[in-house]
């Protein structure tokens, strides 16, 4: 089985996280149980989830993103234009 992983500088570690989580792996990183989970991106409140088959999943670096922007709603999160900024920054 194969995953899609990236890689991740943390401590000084070289360490491999998945780049899309499940929904469980999303609950626990917010510290919701999974119906709170999915009511919430039912009222738009999470950032957009990729489907995958039948499943939802989220992008672990967008999570992040969006967790230190203060979390705030689908309609407010502009998670690209972000990105966009960010690349041109560094070029």
């Amino acid at each position: 089985m194969s995953h899609d992983l990236t890689s991740v500088r943390a401590g000084g570690y070289d360490t491999c996280e998945p780049s899309l989580l499940p929904a469980s792996e999303v609950a626990r990183l917010l510290s919701l149980s999974i119906r709170t989970l999915w009511r919430l991106d039912s009222a738009g409140k999470l950032p957009s989830a990729i489907q995958v088959g039948h499943s939802k999943r989220w992008r672990r670096n967008e999570l992040d993103d969006w967790m230190n922007s203060g979390c705030p709603p689908r309609s407010q999160w502009r998670w690209e234009e972000i990105r966009r900024l960010r690349k041109s920054c560094v070029q």
